[in-house]
């Protein structure tokens, strides 16, 4: 008797090859499908997790210095105001966490091409949100406060450095990402818009209807080179150099991100 399993790897393979694939191995992760696609002498090295000795603790301990930004992300959301996106009823947000308060500093400190973009900028009580285009809008919400110091986030970029070899996090490299149940980016990279090849992934709030996947172009939506899903409690590194996305299939919980930039 032919599996499910075997069915779906058939047919996933056969989609892959009409779609200019090489031949796959396809492993189904979690109860809800989501399928991992792996070109076995192709697909560079896109996700691996750290092991920086990261406990529940540390990560409770995170969750508490990170209240003021998730806070005003639902306030925005709660309030029905408007989240620009390419995608109708749904959109994502970015909450940079650091010192800067201004929206005009913050843009002239950003690296790659997404310093010189025209912006708009809307004045709420506690935060700025701004919104400028890339491939699709990208919405910022910028506290005016920092609510800082944040010693579990400090201690965070150390041990990513430690790990990795490499300078991670900083003032001007670590944000929130608030990604709207149905939301997902476009195909895109971020290497040359916003000047980094690589950046470092901590789940706070997601679930297994929430993924990252990698394709071999911007055009390829029918043939992922991987598709994994983050979970909590794990820190990962992934390539962004690569096409990629995300996608929430959630049709309730937004997901939730800390992000740090590797330089």
């Amino acid at each position: 008797m032919i599996s499910k399993f075997a069915v779906a790897k058939a047919h996933a393979q056969e989609r892959s090859r009409s779609a200019g694939c090489s031949d796959l191995t396809i492993q189904l992760v979690g109860e809800h499908g989501v399928r991992t696609y792996v070109d076995i002498a192709e697909t560079p090295d896109l996700c691996r997790e750290l092991d920086i000795d990261w406990s529940d603790e540390n990560l409770s301990k995170l969750d508490r210095e990170l209240i003021p930004y998730v806070q005003s992300l639902e306030e925005h959301v709660r309030q029905a105001r408007q989240v620009e996106s390419h995608m109708p009823g749904t959109g994502s947000i970015c909450a940079p966490v650091t010192a800067i308060t201004r929206p005009e500093e913050l843009f002239k400190s950003a690296a790659g091409t997404v310093k010189s973009e025209p912006y708009r900028a809307q004045e709420y009580d506690d935060y700025w949100v701004t919104t400028h285009l890339s491939t699709v809008p990208v919405v910022i919400l910028l506290l005016k406060k920092w609510p800082g110091p944040l010693p579990m986030l400090e201690e965070l970029f150390r041990r990513c450095s430690l790990v990795t070899g490499k300078k991670v996090g900083g003032d001007t490299g670590c944000y929130l990402q608030y990604n709207l149940p149905g939301f997902s980016w476009s195909l895109h990279t971020d290497d040359d818009y916003e000047g980094v090849r690589s950046r470092i992934h901590v789940p706070l709030i997601t679930s297994e209807r929430n993924s990252f996947a990698w394709a071999p172009t911007l055009e390829s939506w029918d043939c992922w080179l991987l598709e994994v899903v983050l979970q909590r409690g794990k820190i990962y590194e992934t390539r962004t150099d690569i096409p990629h996305t995300t996608f929430n299939r959630d049709d309730r919980l937004a997901r939730l991100h800390l992000i740090l930039d590797v330089v």
